[in-house]
């Protein structure tokens, strides 16, 4: 159960290409090189939608990683915890330790790690894959030396002698029980981040979209994993939830992409879809549905 509600706007908007588009994950060129030493880690790698990016696959390759996969611990949380949620916490915990603008609402190192009993070979399996991931983006080398030495501080907290014995709790990711507001009763970051990553998927290969050339063009021009990562966000705003979302509005969004009522009504009809594939109680549709409807004004700009 899952879900929120301005995020079909902001989802509709960035998957209609509405938002910045930083695809580059390569320090930004600067004239002055004070002005380069001043900017933050996170605006040197190209800010969240490249970050997104990394993550996306850093994640992607961890998920398959042998050595990682021999310890069953491991292997258990891998499928039991939702892909789409773990990237965007991840994709926050890294915008907030390199001084972006989004914060982690996620559990400690230490409390999300002490039942897998990581071995030192298994960390330096991860910090391999890491390696191999910020090479692939051709992530500069000072760029990649600040990252390491951030996350070399939670060494401690991850790698354990011996495993504590602790079963995990497999609800420990989802709200509490006693969270009544939309966000809790959607799931949560993590659910909310599944039915975002459907919907997305959706949205990119709806033919009444893409028949718009500027949401084309938007659609190949802005990184998926970002946008997903933007989308989630909103929706876990507007919906109760901890986290923000920092991106544009959806007014200096989407004048430029033309949207008409038609294509609206084709984004509505996605968003429905893939709530309705992920079993959402009518009653949240309906509060999601009122909350998207607000920003209808803001989006269709142009007549048929």
């Amino acid at each position: 159960m899952l879900w929120s509600a301005k995020a079909l706007v902001l989802c509709s908007l960035t998957a209609l290409g509405a938002t910045r588009a930083l695809a580059t994950v390569e320090a930004p060129v600067q004239d002055e090189a004070a002005a380069e030493e001043q900017s933050s880690l996170y605006d040197r790698l190209g800010g969240v939608y490249a970050i997104g990016s990394v993550v996306d696959a850093f994640i992607d390759r961890l998920l398959v990683d042998d050595t990682l996969n021999a310890n069953p611990a491991i292997a258990a949380a891998r499928d039991r915890v939702p892909k789409a949620g773990l990237k965007v916490q991840v994709t926050a915990l890294v915008c907030q330790v390199t001084g972006g603008p989004y914060t982690y609402h996620g559990r400690s190192m230490k409390d999300a790690h002490a039942h897998l009993g990581i071995t030192e070979a298994e960390w330096e399996a991860m910090a391999a894959d890491f390696k191999a991931t910020l090479d692939s983006f051709e992530v500069p080398e000072a760029e990649q030396a600040e990252l390491f030495e951030i996350v070399g501080t939670t060494k401690g907290d991850i790698v354990v002698a011996e495993p504590t014995g602790a079963e995990a709790d497999p609800d420990a990711i989802y709200p509490a029980e006693d969270d009544t507001s939309l966000y809790g009763r959607l799931g949560g970051v993590y659910n909310i981040a599944s039915v975002v990553d459907a919907f997305i998927e959706r949205l990119l290969v709806n033919d009444v979209l893409n028949a718009n050339r500027e949401i084309e063009a938007a659609r190949h021009r802005v990184p998926k994993a970002g946008l997903k990562f933007q989308v989630t966000t909103m929706m876990c705003q507007v919906t109760g939830g901890p986290y923000e979302y920092h991106g544009r509005s959806m007014k200096d969004a989407h004048p430029h992409l033309g949207i008409t009522e038609a294509e609206w009504e084709a984004m509505a009809a996605d968003f429905k879809a893939t709530l309705d594939a992920f079993e959402v109680p009518e009653a949240e549709q309906q509060e999601l549905f009122a909350i998207v409807g607000t920003t209808k004004g803001d989006i269709v700009t142009a007549t048929e």
